[in-house]
């Protein structure tokens, strides 16, 4: 062919178009595998799904594990007592009174800045009879940096009064006389007669101990209220362990009780 000439294209006469138009169209459906029918088929994925259930699951437990067993708990406090060997109560204090006082300044605030308070608080005032004497407004500005100041003076002062006209100047001892004091719910109360009495008749569960209780699967509650605190133990229960005076320690002890 010359240089520079360019072939003739064919001519479509529509003859070729037509038979492609005409040709049968593949079916873009899947014809089922030779061999194997929709109902095998489902059953592999059944059992296959069975299979993968039955599998444990990673860090799962089995089913004879209990996390409130007296072995699982022995090994937690024996950690503990390794880790805090003089764990005690971090509010400073010299009798009930004072601790009294001191667990009402410490609520929405830290045990830092009450023990940082109180030494002038009760330097002014000694005793809870001089307490007993003074305003409300009066103990403002000794506390005012634990926080909600205004309210805590009110129970300070309130609580005194009550103890002096009540119970002979003397702090109740036992839980129903200290939740007649204005100021005074069950965690304080807890405080109290665990730290000073010796009495483990509830458990001191705020916001932290709740949450490490439940990391360590001693409860599934999610209110704290719920998860200790509230249960003075109205129901049944049998210690397992020995409890003891230290709060974290009582508390995982009374985990265990049934």
């Amino acid at each position: 062919m010359p240089r520079g000439v360019m072939p003739r294209r064919p001519t479509k006469t529509g003859r070729h178009e037509g038979a492609r138009s005409n040709a049968p169209k593949k079916s873009m459906s899947v014809e089922p595998t030779k061999g194997r029918s929709a109902a095998a088929g489902k059953s592999i994925l059944t059992r296959f799904s069975k299979k993968l259930a039955s599998k444990p699951s990673p860090g799962g437990a089995s089913k004879n594990y209990r996390p409130t067993s007296p072995e699982r708990v022995s090994e937690i406090l024996k950690r503990l007592d390794q880790l805090y060997p003089d764990v005690t109560c971090a509010l400073t204090h010299k009798d009930a009174w004072e601790l009294l006082v001191s667990t009402i300044l410490s609520a929405q605030s830290t045990d830092v800045r009450v023990n940082m308070v109180t030494p002038e608080l009760f330097r002014k005032y000694p005793t809870v009879q001089d307490v007993a004497k003074v305003e409300p407004q009066q103990l403002e500005p000794d506390i005012r940096s634990t926080g909600f100041f205004r309210n805590k003076s009110k129970s300070v002062v309130g609580a005194a009064r009550k103890i002096v006209n009540d119970f002979g100047g003397q702090v109740p001892n036992n839980m129903d006389d200290l939740l007649t004091l204005p100021g005074v719910a069950r965690k304080t109360a807890n405080v109290v007669l665990g730290t000073w009495f010796g009495k483990a008749d509830g458990l001191v569960v705020d916001t932290h101990v709740h949450r490490i209780s439940r990391r360590l699967e001693l409860t599934k509650n999610d209110d704290v209220e719920h998860g200790g605190e509230a249960q003075r133990g109205e129901s049944v229960v049998r210690p397992k362990l020995e409890l003891r005076s230290a709060p974290s320690k009582s508390y995982i002890r009374r985990a265990t009780q049934k």
